[in-house]
């Protein structure tokens, strides 16, 4: 049997804790390789959302008040169900999508707008917007995005038939 190198004369605790050391150096090579790896592809689903951003910012700017997603549940009881100031926020996005940040809206549906993996695109699209609540207009919402501009068009017209009021003064 071959004589690990960094043994000292076939010490069978140093043959093992240099075994051991040699995994560990592997194993953090192989983190910083993934990590490095996540960080790039977060990187490029960022610039794949930006004008999606743009867009509801512009929104968010015009202080448009849409539907309350909950007016659409089915529940009896339900505690408000007045229109709501548009915001929208990022997270995390869900487990199928990640790695990377999605943007949120919670009104008037709960909504993802997520940047799939490469390897679901061909299903996908490149931009993913699910909605995750009952809402009568989530058919709008209804991918394949195989453009940008197309998802940008369905958020734009689902926001249009859901929004009950401009707050500010927009220029056309």
């Amino acid at each position: 049997m071959k004589e690990h190198p960094l043994s000292n004369d076939g010490d069978p605790v140093e043959v093992a804790f240099a075994t051991f050391l040699s995994q560990m150096r592997k194993k953090e090579n192989e983190k910083k390789v993934k990590e490095r790896t996540e960080k790039e592809i977060v990187l490029q689903k960022s610039k794949v959302l930006v004008p999606i951003r743009k867009l509801l910012k512009r929104f968010e700017d015009l202080g448009i008040i849409v539907k309350n997603a909950q007016s659409f549940e089915k529940e009896l009881v339900v505690l408000n169900r007045e229109p709501v100031l548009f915001r929208v926020y990022e997270d995390p996005s869900s487990p199928l999508w990640s790695p990377g940040y999605s943007v949120f809206l919670d009104h008037p549906a709960v909504v993802e707008i997520a940047v799939p993996n490469d390897h679901q695109k061909s299903e996908h699209g490149v931009v993913v917007i699910k909605c995750s609540s009952d809402h009568p207009d989530s058919f709008l919402l209804c991918g394949p995005f195989r453009r940008i501009d197309e998802a940008c068009n369905a958020l734009a017209n689902f926001l249009a038939k859901n929004t009950d009021q401009v707050s500010r003064q927009w220029k056309e």
